[in-house]
């Protein structure tokens, strides 16, 4: 997906309305965390410090103007993170205000009258860590 305030979400959109799916969740990249991160909350705001892809920089924007302050994923992420797994996993309650918030608030803002469960993950650089990881994910994702 790109990292575009303008594509990532039209592009997730239009995957879910055709492949219609029980669960949707959302891979990002923080490459200054030390573990997988299960987010909670997505806020509704865009505030970026630097330029998305694009080109396109904003600060201080609401992601829906008329929509909530906030949404909350419902994937089951206390399961998730209490499951014995080969890379550490963690609860974060900030997704941050680029693009991986964005994605996530669009998703459940668009999902929240479904009974579609969704929630984005945010993962550590992968280094020689990618085995751990993916079988961390291969397990916690089944939680869901």
């Amino acid at each position: 997906m790109p990292v575009s305030f303008s594509h990532s979400f039209q592009n997730l959109k239009f995957e879910i309305d055709i492949f219609k799916p029980d669960l949707v969740i959302s891979l990002g990249l923080a490459e200054m965390r030390s573990s997988i991160n299960l987010e909670k909350v997505a806020i509704n705001l865009i505030d970026c410090k630097t330029p998305d892809n694009e080109g396109i920089q904003m600060r201080d924007q609401y992601i829906l103007r008329d929509g909530p302050a906030a949404y909350f994923s419902n994937l089951n992420t206390e399961r998730m993170r209490n499951t014995q797994t080969a890379f550490p996993v963690e609860m974060s309650y900030s997704a941050g205000t680029f693009v991986c918030n964005f994605i996530m608030y669009q998703t459940l803002s668009y999902l929240y009258d479904s009974n579609v469960k969704a929630g984005f993950i945010h993962l550590p650089h992968l280094g020689n860590q990618e085995g751990k990881i993916l079988d961390t994910l291969l397990k916690i994702i089944p939680l869901a």
